[in-house]
């Protein structure tokens, strides 16, 4: 996080009362997936800075796609199917000539 106020992040306790988290400049926060304890959290917005948020997996096998409800012939997939790690090599991979990862998924309809 890039806010350290003292209120920039809390947490709820198990009294219900919404405590402040002290941040540490210099250190990261990370989120096991519930896999200790299960907790309720949020990140209070700063109006003068900006907050990224990045999220990483795991051990992830799953491949993505839209949901099938989304998807019809008025509505068509805009990216293909594509496994995590398919995903990934792709990000982060150098020799990426396209702008993004995204424009190597996206499917060009009516094109061709």
């Amino acid at each position: 996080m890039t806010d350290f106020s003292e209120n920039a992040m809390q947490t709820i306790k198990k009294d219900g009362k919404w405590t402040p988290v002290i941040l540490l400049r210099n250190a990261s926060i990370v989120n096991i997936g519930d896999m200790f304890e299960s907790i309720n959290q949020w990140e209070l917005p700063s109006a003068s800075q900006e907050r990224i948020s990045i999220s990483t997996f795991y051990k992830a096998r799953y491949e993505e796609h839209p949901a099938s409800s989304l998807i019809s012939e008025e509505t068509p997939a805009l990216f293909r199917r594509v496994t995590v790690e398919e995903y990934l090599r792709g990000r982060f991979a150098r020799v990426l000539r396209e702008k993004s990862c995204l424009d190597v998924l996206r499917i060009q309809h009516g094109q061709g």
